[in-house]
This record gives structure tokens, sequence and C-alpha cells, in this order.
């Protein structure tokens, strides 16, 4: 009886177990069943199952991170790399400018800038250039021509230099390149061609054209003198000392006049291109400012002889200076016209009168001693 007790029980046991294990059994088969590809799946899920699902299938946006954080900067260094190598360091350098240039003779200057200059003068011509740098660099210049002669390049300061050129006689046209560098790569360069003389305005098949003549006529001594008010005429040939004529006033109060006369006979039917006057080493007597007056020239036609009647006033004034003056220069047109007139009314002589307005009255002399051999007058005439 006891043993049929046990064996009732230890049944029991076995039944509770296997019917567990049965219940266990169809949980996990449920489970099975509702896997991923059932379609009562959250939409939640869904969101979450297709960000995942982009993530693993579509590695594009993934890509284009990696570019933006990583290969940016070295696409940044590339490119940095490539501006070096296609810009040398002085990529950014500015070249110089000229700004001007001036071809000056005798006070008479030139614009040379636009690359052309017409010159009717033959001589040595002063050159300035200015240039300027926007960077500040230090610039050099260089010259060359192909005609005349140049001298050496003188900078004057940063922005400016100069040098002479003397041009060639007679018809020519020359060609001169200026240069400003700049050092570090930068240059500007200016070609200017040069029409000289005749040269200008002429055809190339037209006859060579006759050419200018310059000549120098120096003070006729028998015919220079002065005159000195109520007094007398003083002839310079007549002088036993060194020829000179005074113009000023006297220890007498005397107003004393100087008249030049030179001799251009030879200057018959020519035409006057220009005509200098030149005065140098005046010799002051006394005080000159103390006559409170400019001294003045003028054209005055006085013959073959000087006379007292000589001494009144008249004449064409063609210039006046202050009276501190040592040496005289006039190249005007109204001295080329004055010459021009001589020539035409046939005359011998080309004259001046040359005097100060005032005298002071205070018992000495006071003005101008004028040598004869510091007297010249130049005409160029075709």
């Amino acid at each position: 009886m006891k043993n049929k007790k046990f064996y009732l029980v230890f049944l029991a046991l076995i039944a509770v177990l296997v019917f567990s294990i049965a219940a266990l059994c169809n949980q996990c088969g449920s489970s099975l069943q509702d896997g991923p590809g059932q379609s009562n799946i959250s939409s939640e899920d869904e969101g979450i199952e297709n960000a995942d699902s982009l993530a693993v299938d579509d590695p594009q946006p993934e890509s284009q991170s990696q570019a933006s954080s990583s290969d940016s900067p070295e696409q940044s260094d590339d490119t940095t790399e490539e501006d070096e190598d296609a810009i040398p360091e002085d990529g950014d350098n500015s070249a110089p400018n000229i700004e001007s240039i001036v071809f000056t003779i005798e006070g008479e200057s030139i614009d040379a800038t636009g690359g052309t200059v017409n010159i009717a003068m033959i001589g040595e011509f002063n050159v300035r250039i200015r240039a300027i740098d926007a960077d500040g660099d230090d610039i050099s210049f260089a010259v060359s021509a192909d005609k005349g002669t140049l001298s050496e390049v003188r900078k004057l300061d940063d922005n400016n230099a100069e040098f002479f050129w003397v041009c060639p006689e007679g018809a020519n046209t020359s060609l001169m390149e200026i240069e400003v560098l700049d050092g570090k790569g930068g240059n500007h360069i200016r070609e200017i061609t040069i029409n000289t003389n005749d040269s200008i305005g002429l055809a190339e098949d037209d006859e060579e054209p006759v050419g200018e003549t310059l000549v120098g006529i120096g003070a006729d001594l028998r015919l220079s003198g002065y005159i000195v008010e109520d007094t007398g005429v003083y002839i310079a040939g007549d002088s036993s000392g060194i020829p000179s004529i005074f113009i000023g006033d006297t220890a007498t109060i005397k107003q004393s006049k100087g008249f030049l006369s030179f001799n251009i006979s030879g200057l018959t039917g020519a035409t006057v291109l220009q005509s200098w006057l030149t005065i140098n080493n005046i010799e002051h007597v006394g005080d000159p400012s103390s006559l409170i007056s400019d001294f003045l020239v003028y054209a005055y036609d006085y013959g073959p002889s000087l006379e007292m009647a000589d001494y009144r006033t008249g004449g064409t004034r063609l210039d006046r200076f202050a009276p501190d003056t040592i040496n005289i220069e006039i190249s005007t047109d109204a001295l080329d016209d004055a010459v021009q007139r001589s020539i035409d009314a046939g005359n011998d002589n080309f004259q001046l009168k040359l005097a100060f307005t005032n005298e002071n009255g205070n018992g000495q002399s006071d003005g101008y001693n004028i040598f004869m051999s510091d007297v010249i007058l130049e005409v160029s005439y075709r």
C-alpha cells in the first residue's frame, strides 16, 4: 500500500513536468511567429527599421560627411599648394607706371608722355621722367636711343630721374625707349618717336629740306656806345680800356642810356626761326637798386651813327629785368619779330637801346657797366 502511494506521487510529478514542458514549447512557437516578416509591426518600429536600412544600404550620406570633415582640410591644403605653384612670390606685385616724360631745352618744355615729340631746335635736351610704383618698391630707370648722344640716368628721388640727350643735326627721326623696373619682375616701357628739325611733317618722298643756320654776332664797337643826358656821346670802340658801355645815372644826376648795334648784313633775305640776346657778367656800379627802376631793353633803330638826338625816348620794348641782375638772356617772340623787321627793311644793323628810367640824386654813379666782349646776338634762320 505504501509502495502504491509512492508510485502515484511519482506519476503526478511526471505529468506536471510534461505539461510544463508543453506549455513552454507552445510559448516559444508564438514568439517565432511574431518575427520581422509580420505586418503588425508598429509605425515607430517601422521608422526605426527604415532608418537602420538606410544606414546600411545607402552609404552616400556617410561619404559626404567624411568629405566635409576630413577631405575638406586636405582639399584646402591642396588648393593652397596649387595657388602657390600658380602664383610666384611676386604674384601680387604691381608693375611701376610711367606718369610723365618731359623734354626741356633753353627753358622750353615739351611733353613726351604721349609717345611723340616734334622739336625744331637742335641741342642738348634735359629729359625728366616721373614714375610711380603702387607697392612702394625701389624703382630704377633705363634709357636707350638709336640716334644722338645719351648721358647716364640720374635718379633724383624715389619717383623722378633725369638724363641728357643731344639730338643729331639735320632732319632726323629718332627712336627712344624708356624703361622703369621695380626689381621684382615688374616693368613699364615707353617708346618715343622724336622728329627733329625739318623732319617734322615731311613725307618720305619730299625733297631734302634746306637746313637752318645759326650765327653769333658780336656788338659792333664802332656803333655801340652810351649817351649821358645833356653831356655827350661815348663810343665803345673809342675807349682806351676794355670796350664797355654805362647805363644808369651819374654823380651829377644825369641819366645814361646804352646802345648796341649788330651787323646783320649777312642775313639779307633770311627767315628768322629764333634769336637770342645774351649779356653776361654785368658789372654793378654803385647801387643799381637805388634807381628804383627795372632795367629795360628796347629794339631801336638809330642808323649808321650814334647821335645826341638818339637819347630821346622811343623804341619797342623787348624785356625788363630787376636791377640786381647779373646775366641777361632774351629769347622771345618780340625779339624774333624785331630782328625779322630789320632784315625785311633792308637794314645792315639790328640795334638796341638800354635804360633805367630814374635817377636817384645820391651824389654817386649807380647802374650797369656792360663789357662788349660779353654781348652776343645769335640768330637761327633759313
